[in-house]
């Protein structure tokens, strides 16, 4: 089974012509609004169109925008319903809105629905209840239902990504004409009628399935003929079991006449799945072999690769269980591994027959296709080819740890959320990418995607984070940790333990632990930039330098945009909300908003701020709480540097820096005091463009409502 992806790509328009209000905005005509703009792109044969595999202009998808977990089918959760989007250009995938596009609102997140193709919604059938008939397979593409679903999604500037599935499934029959029909062609092969199966069916917008309804005849299509097959029919079918559908018949039609077959009742016929049979004709009946899984398009063009897949290997799943993997070659020498799955079990890993005791760590779901690029002499991964951007795909644990092991100059791409495979009950210990002696030095791109299960064990040894070491040059974006735990010594962090590169747009929530040097990033920024990113997890450190984002930064290091919501406990000194230690370097437009907790030189921002050091529009509304009171400050611990229109939210007794010989500027929260629109505090818009902010909020009575970043929004 393959997917069809949409992206919707928020673009920081201003909307006109609305015909809903925003349910955000009560006005309806915020001049901030934003407009959502979708662009459709195939990576691979899903469509079941006569041209075959790609979107035909005026091809029209129906987007539902819901409260987060809502539904269509509950008024109060629709925020746009069934909204037509075009394919306006083929070749790109462009969608245009036909009438009124779909408009973010102005704060929170929201959830898409989606499916193909649109239609308007009779009165007798709400358009949450999509009835297909398959009595007409003439145009497969009119009953070739898809379904996609994406949560919790607040970023305007930012992808969204829907991962389209068929809510169908579907047959073919590959017919060749054996003993005693020699004299026959494939014109004499003309029709194949399918009998007791379910006529129609009822999807259902909630969660895309698809409920059969009563059992009739219909013809299946004839299509190019399958490699080795004189004729081959193909046909739609709604999903079912034989449960209700005993005596389903398949009569093959030639030269006048019929061969029929009795469909066995073991035999289901399930949403996405592909099944193809071989059946020989010959002057004694009729002949069907076991189906083989395909792809929901196969290449019979001619191309010189088949979509046929065959049983290769054993798969394991994080439960212990087991299953067939199937798989087929690819260009490029890929490995294409597809399993018979709904998303619920996670692929552990793959033994394969031609490499009988090589282990693959996959970390995917079974309804995903896994590539994996092999040496064909000795089985060992290898680096899949680049893209036209020069970025190298990673799609598995396998291909991930292979950076560390002979790629760490490489530029990679991340392709699919992936599990690192911490969190089964014999957990993998991954050994961190790079080293102080080896760093990373190339590029890794997360795009978005999610590492989950993160689970490093290295209570000996430093440097160590996913990536235990970034050189000057190296640069990480996009990564996006969402679970896990990380133990070091000194210097670890989430992330990276150490970097004098570029971390950008990184994301933490996994755990962090040591002693010296601990941050949810990144637990040493040496010479390097810390740029929107993001921490949740929980960091503890039991000696010096602890930060939320950043243990220590050191040597003009550079810590910009970043935010940190997870608690952070510090040991000996130097404990903050976003940084531990700022020694050398700056900090601008950062928060903190969780709890901190440590001994000497403890700061809800910055535990200490070294002389020649600057901090300039940040705050904190964590609570801070330290050994001693005289090293212990709202906002910083300790300050030789300067603080400029900083803020914090006040707590009894404690001064905004514990220990200040000044050259400091932090504000308590208060009404009439509050950051203002312009230098560092600018939002971003159309006249500021590289404004730090996204909104500054306000006091609000009482109930404050604090800055927020550009980039969450």
């Amino acid at each position: 089974m393959k997917n069809k992806h949409l992206l919707i790509l928020a673009l920081a328009t201003i909307a006109a012509g609305c015909t809903k209000k925003n349910p955000e905005t009560p006005n309806g005509n915020n001049p901030k609004e934003v407009a959502v703009s979708f662009t459709a792109s195939i990576d691979a044969p899903t469509r079941t169109t006569g041209g075959g595999n790609s979107w035909t202009a005026g091809d029209r998808v129906g987007i539902f925008m819901l409260s987060p977990g809502g539904s269509p089918t509950v008024a109060g959760d629709v925020l746009a319903d069934n909204r037509q989007y075009n394919v306006s250009d083929a070749a790109t995938g462009t969608l245009s809105p036909n009438g009124g596009g779909i408009i973010y609102p102005a704060s929170g997140s929201v959830d898409f629905v989606a499916y193909y193709p649109w239609r308007t919604p009779p009165a007798a059938d709400p358009y949450y209840l999509y009835g297909v008939s398959v009595a007409d397979q003439s145009d497969p593409a009119a009953i070739d239902l898809l379904y996609a679903r994406a949560g919790g999604e607040s970023s305007k500037e930012t992808p969204v990504s829907l991962s389209f599935r068929h809510t169908m499934s579907r047959v073919t029959f590959d017919i060749s004409l054996g003993a005693g029909l020699e004299a026959l062609s494939a014109g004499d092969i003309t029709a194949v009628t399918l009998n007791g199966m379910p006529l129609t069916g009822v999807m259902t917008l909630r969660d895309g399935s698809v409920a059969p309804g009563g059992a009739g005849e219909f013809a299946a299509l004839k299509a190019t003929a399958g490699s080795g097959a004189d004729a081959t029919f193909t046909a739609i079918l709604v999903p079912h079991t034989a449960d209700g559908y005993t005596g389903r018949t398949a009569a093959f039609t030639v030269d006048g006449a019929e061969y029929p077959w009795n469909i066995p009742d073991t035999e289901a016929f399930a949403a996405g799945r592909h099944l193809a049979y071989p059946v020989t004709i010959d002057q004694t009946g009729v002949t069907v072999g076991a189906p083989a899984i395909v792809d929901w398009e196969r290449d019979d063009n001619g191309d010189g690769l088949t979509d046929i897949v065959s049983v290769i290997g054993l798969a394991t799943f994080a439960d212990g269980s087991t299953d067939d993997a199937y798989g087929r070659p690819a260009a490029g020498g890929v490995t294409e591994i597809v399993f018979d799955g709904t998303g619920e079990k996670l692929i552990h890993s793959i033994v394969l027959d031609e490499f009988d005791g090589l282990t693959y760590l996959i970390g995917r779901r079974d309804d995903e296709t896994i590539k994996l690029k092999l040496d064909p002499g000795t089985g060992d991964v290898l680096f899949r080819d680049a893209d036209s951007g020069g970025n190298i795909p990673v799609g598995t644990h396998a291909e991930f740890t292979k950076i560390g092991i002979d790629g760490l100059a490489g530029n990679y791409v991340q392709e699919a959320d992936i599990d690192l495979l911490g969190g089964v009950p014999t957990p993998y210990n991954l050994t961190p990418t790079g080293t102080l002696d080896t760093p990373f030095t190339g590029s890794y791109d997360g795009a978005g995607y999610t590492l989950a299960n993160l689970f490093i064990d290295a209570a000996d040894i430093e440097y160590v984070g996913l990536f235990g070491a970034v050189d000057t040059g190296g640069s990480l974006s996009g990564i996006r940790i969402i679970s896990g735990s990380v133990r070091g010594k000194n210097r670890t962090g989430g992330v990276c333990g150490y970097s004098r590169g570029t971390v950008t747009a990184c994301y933490n929530n996994a755990s962090v632990s040591g002693a010296w040097e601990v941050g949810g990033v990144c637990g040493y920024n040496s010479e390097g930039t810390l740029a929107m990113c993001d921490n949740s997890g929980a960091i503890t450190g039991t000696a010096e330098r602890i930060g939320g984002v950043c243990g220590w930064n050191n040597w003009d290091g550079t810590i910009l945009e970043c935010r940190n919501l997870g608690p952070v406990t510090g040991g000996v000194e130097d404990t903050g909300g976003v940084c531990g230690s700022l020694t050398r370097g700056t900090m601008v437009a950062c928060y903190n908003r969780g709890t901190v907790t440590g001994g000497e030189n403890v700061g809800g921002l910055s535990g200490q701020n070294h002389y020649g050091t600057t901090v300039t529009a940040c705050y904190s509304t964590g609570v801070v709480t330290g050994s001693n009171a005289g090293s212990t400050g709202g906002f910083s611990g300790l300050n030789a540097g300067t603080i400029t229109a900083c803020y914090l939210l006040q707590q009894d007794g404690q001064n905004g820096v514990g220990n200040d010989p000044g050259n400091v500027q932090v504000f308590a929260f208060a009404s009439g005091v509050w950051p203002a629109d312009t230098g560092n505090w600018e939002v971003r818009d159309n006249n500021a463009p590289a404004g730090h902010w996204g909104s500054l909020g306000g006091w609000n009575g009482g109930n404050p409502v604090y800055p927020r970043l550009h980039w969450e929004q």
